[in-house]
């Protein structure tokens, strides 16, 4: 599984230095640790998406100028 932080004793150190008491920073040490990333897009499911969302505007464009063609030779 993917994690958000990837220096965990940085970010306790940091909260610490912060304010944040042991048990505070635990945890929220603990919470960054549980977060599933899995789920999240990546660069290539974008690039895919943005391919097909082109492909559906172009088609649906294609479509209301053939409309727009055909109308016009009708009136």
């Amino acid at each position: 599984m993917a994690t958000l932080i990837k220096d965990t004793l940085g970010l306790f150190k940091t909260l610490q230095s912060g304010g944040f008491t042991d048990d505070q920073a635990e945890v929220l040490k603990t919470a960054f640790d549980n977060i599933d990333l899995s789920e999240l897009a990546s660069k290539d499911d974008l690039k895919d998406l943005r391919i097909e969302f082109y492909k559906i505007t172009t088609t649906q464009t294609l479509i209301i100028i053939g409309a727009m063609v055909a109308l016009s030779q009708v009136f």
